[in-house]
């Protein structure tokens, strides 16, 4: 699953992203498995932290169910 931020003003497209991975997948910079189905993705406005700064995986968890 990706959660994705956009910056102010920007929209992206889930299907842009993919290929763009895909590409990445393809030079071997990352592996095919990374990259996320269309359903998979998921945008919000800012990546919950935890109080001493850490992603909090918790609170993504409960968003994507």
């Amino acid at each position: 699953m990706a959660f994705i931020v956009c910056k102010p003003g920007i929209r992206l497209e889930p299907g842009a992203i993919c290929e763009r991975l895909l590409e990445h997948a393809e030079s071997k910079r990352i592996s095919k498995y990374a990259v996320p189905e269309l359903d998979r993705m998921v945008f919000v406005s800012e990546i919950p932290r935890t109080s001493v700064g850490e992603i909090n995986e918790k609170a993504l968890r409960e968003r994507s169910a």
